[in-house]
């Protein structure tokens, strides 16, 4: 018989050899203390983290990351024609575009915020439909990460380099401005007038 084939079956009879042994080893006396130690440690209040999450939608417009509050977001569309307004020329104003069968006002969240306009590939820009009931706005995203939870504890107070961006988020090596929706709404209401 080969060396290989004896250990095998020599490894198989010591373990048929104690069926009870692990009846023995869950039956035995635990060490002393043990009871005590974990009828202490059940007895104490579940620890519950106070954690606030929140979700956002991340963007880039230009060479900003930002992110808006997902409640106010409604969908994220493929770019499409943006009919021009008379008389509208240099304001955040772009136009009217068609989303579903409704025209909407699409701004320039550039021209809004101060951004400089990004010059790359134009292949990643996407529309973002935004705004609450009836209440409803486009603008253009040059890119589109999607929706990020955060924990609203965490969140940075902003330098105050945008107006709208009262707070920061870390994500991927990133600072997101997470805008705030309610101003930003009155600052494009206004825009209009």
């Amino acid at each position: 018989m080969s060396g290989a084939a004896s250990a095998s079956q020599d490894g198989a009879r010591r373990r048929q050899a104690d069926p009870e042994a692990g009846a023995r080893l869950l039956d035995r006396e635990p060490p002393p203390g043990y009871r005590a130690e974990w009828t202490e440690y059940l007895a104490k209040p579940a620890k519950v983290a106070a954690v606030t999450t929140d979700s956002a939608m991340v963007f880039r417009v230009g060479a900003e990351w930002l992110a808006l509050p997902s409640a106010w977001v409604g969908e994220v569309a493929p770019v499409r024609a943006v009919h021009s307004l008379p008389h509208r020329k240099g304001r955040a104003l772009d136009g009217l575009v068609n989303v579903r069968g409704e025209l909407l006002p699409c701004f320039s969240l550039e021209r809004v915020l101060g951004i400089e306009a990004s010059t790359g590939p134009s292949g990643a820009r996407r529309l973002i439909v935004a705004g609450r009931g009836a209440h409803r706005l486009v603008f253009r995203a040059d890119e589109v990460f999607g929706v990020l939870r955060y924990d609203a504890a965490r969140r940075q107070v902003s330098p105050g380099r945008f107006a709208l961006v009262k707070h920061l988020l870390d994500w991927n090596g990133h600072s997101l401005g997470l805008l705030e929706a309610e101003a930003l709404w009155v600052a494009l209401e206004r825009s209009l007038a």
